[in-house]
């Protein structure tokens, strides 16, 4: 099978992964109405988990002849969000995704498989696929929807984040955490290298939110004050790139 890379595009919405699709398309002889008739349907056949190389997916669907139909089609359209949960979220430019498969003409039946290789940890991956029968003029008669079931490649780290304002006379901390449960961190403030604050938290699980008050901070007003969640790096995370925010001190003196 012939493998396709990601598009420059497509990889900056997953952060540099490595994706490549690998698809297989089968127009099945079996006449409709006999047993061997497939069914109409999309599954998720395999979702690896082991390794750079080993985290892939393979979707397959199947589609049933159509007395008023001539021709079978198909289009694969995946979907990713992050694997604590969230919305889904489109895929552009994927090879072989968003595009129509169709089954050789008087096809009996029509199986697609597809496979993506490079899947990112931290992230979850669904196909929904369309259906479309054709007469023989090209006329739509028939139309469907379903979606396979997820291939979620988990990230076992938390992943911090952190965001501030100032309120009167004292600065309003919020510290998220958007990855799986993390054990104690310290919070702190700092400006011009000088220690104003530090507050510490004794654990924050997946999804949860901790809001954090100091007050009095004592800074010339409007001077910069750098806000750090784990200051101390006492935790491994998936991204330590959201770990500060700056603002502007209310103190006035």
């Amino acid at each position: 099978m012939a493998r396709f890379s990601l598009p420059a595009s497509a990889a900056a919405v997953l952060a540099a992964a490595a994706l490549v699709a690998a698809p297989a398309g089968a127009s099945l002889p079996a006449p409709a109405g006999t047993a061997a008739e497939p069914g109409l349907g999309a599954s998720l056949e395999s979702c690896l988990t082991a390794g750079e190389a080993g985290r892939s997916a393979v979707f397959s669907a199947t589609m049933p002849a159509s007395p008023k139909a001539n021709r079978l089609l198909m289009r694969f359209d995946l979907f990713t969000r992050p694997d604590i949960g969230g919305i889904w979220k489109p895929l552009r430019g994927v090879s072989t995704f968003g595009s129509w498969d169709a089954a050789a003409p008087g096809a009996g039946g029509f199986k697609v498989t597809k496979q993506v290789n490079g899947l990112r940890l931290g992230s979850a991956y669904r196909a929904t696929v369309s259906y479309r029968w054709l007469s023989v003029s090209g006329r739509t008669v028939r139309s469907a929807v379903r979606a396979a079931k997820s291939c979620v490649q988990p990230d076992p780290r938390p992943d911090l984040g952190v965001a501030a304002r100032a309120g009167s006379g004292g600065i309003v901390v919020v510290v998220r955490n958007l990855g799986r449960a993390a054990g104690a961190f310290e919070v702190k403030l700092t400006s011009a290298g000088r220690q104003l604050a530090i507050e510490k938290v004794a654990s924050l699980g997946t999804g949860r939110a901790r809001p954090i008050v100091f007050e009095p901070v004592s800074c010339p007003a409007g001077s910069k004050v750098t806000v750090t969640v784990d200051s101390g790096s006492a935790i491994e995370e998936r991204s330590e790139t959201n770990n500060s925010a700056e603002l502007r001190c209310p103190a006035s003196g």
